[in-house]
């Protein structure tokens, strides 16, 4: 199983709307690996447990030359 913890991850909700958080936890639930993320800022309508799948991992590095190129 791949260690998330301490990896930095983000989650887009609706049309709008990127939360980037740090994973604090994480563990096995039915064949699913699920991670427990503090998100920044704290936000109340997000949960902290989500399924790995459903958040992505963020590349520092890749993402500043992406924006750098817009």
């Amino acid at each position: 199983m791949k260690d998330f913890v301490n990896k930095a991850v983000f989650y887009c909700s609706g049309y709008n709307n990127v939360y980037f958080g740090r994973v604090v936890e994480q563990k096995m639930r039915n064949d699913w690996l699920w991670v427990c993320v503090e998100w920044e800022p704290n936000t109340s309508d997000l949960t902290p447990w989500h399924k790995v799948a459903n958040v992505g991992i963020v590349d520092k590095k890749k993402m500043l030359k992406t924006l750098k190129n817009l």
